[in-house]
């Protein structure tokens, strides 16, 4: 009872949140910065004061860095198109949605305000920095752009990436089929010669890592579907996996435990 009666009294005697307009600028800047693009939108329907404050050029700025890593209007001044970072965030955000139903008019729409250059390196630099998209509409689009997939995985960076992670890496940006099959066979072929591109110590071959990729997305399902009742121990991942073939017991025990503690290589192809 006494607890609840300290607890009111304290609760009476807490200030009330200041006035954005009464603090410095910088400060009132820097509260804002912890808000979200329609938040900072609502903030600034308050009054003029906070109106300016959440109008502020880099809080839009650090907004569309976070949401999109790569435009070609973060390192030079914004062209006509945008009076300010505010109105190039809710151009990104309408390229963004457009993406979601029709990459190419996304791309096309970004092209022509010149957010990218129309060129497949700019394209791929955005898609590799940005989360925002569609998984199924880029899976469609890469289908029919096989020069610009090669041109995302060509930017992707293997170098001392253990296996298990660089898999996830690569599925993380380039959407995997629905299930193992062609297509699927297609893009670990890709990932394999890109990940011995990038390593060129490692001692094995491109079939060798695609049966381990193939040995790894099995173990993947086994160990984290719900469906699966008796889960393969490392002992058996390990005996199954060396059949017929001259692999290092020590380092299949280091991808089952990679697997068995970091989960799914790519959750959507299972």
């Amino acid at each position: 009872m006494g607890q609840s009666h300290t607890l009111y009294r304290n609760q009476s005697k807490s200030k009330p949140f200041p006035d954005l307009s009464q603090l410095p600028a910088e400060l009132a800047v820097q509260v804002l910065s912890h808000l979200d693009a329609t938040d900072l939108c609502l903030a600034s329907c308050v009054n003029e004061i906070w109106q300016q404050l959440a109008d502020d050029n880099v809080l839009w700025l650090d907004l569309c860095k976070r949401r999109w890593g790569f435009t070609r209007q973060y390192d030079k001044p914004l062209s006509t198109h945008f009076k300010n970072y505010k109105q190039l965030y809710l151009s990104l955000d309408t390229a963004t949605l457009s993406c979601r139903t029709d990459m190419r008019e996304g791309i096309v729409y970004l092209v022509d305000q010149e957010v990218l250059w129309d060129c497949i390196d700019d394209i791929a630099l955005f898609i590799l920095n940005t989360s925002s998209l569609s998984f199924s509409s880029l899976r469609r689009y890469l289908k029919e752009q096989p020069l610009l997939l090669d041109t995302i995985i060509k930017n992707l960076d293997f170098q001392g990436v253990f296996l298990p992670d660089a898999i996830r890496t690569f599925f993380l940006h380039i959407p995997p089929p629905n299930s193992l099959t062609q297509q699927a066979d297609e893009l670990i072929s890709q990932f394999c010669e890109h990940f011995i591109l990038c390593n060129s110590d490692t001692t094995f071959s491109k079939d060798e890592l695609c049966y381990l990729c193939y040995s790894l997305f099995l173990l993947s399902v086994d160990l984290n579907s719900p469906q699966v009742k008796n889960k393969m121990s490392k002992r058996e991942f390990i005996r199954n996996t060396r059949r017929g073939h001259d692999l290092p017991t020590e380092y299949l025990g280091y991808l089952y435990d990679n697997i068995y503690l970091h989960g799914h290589l790519a959750p959507r192809l299972i």
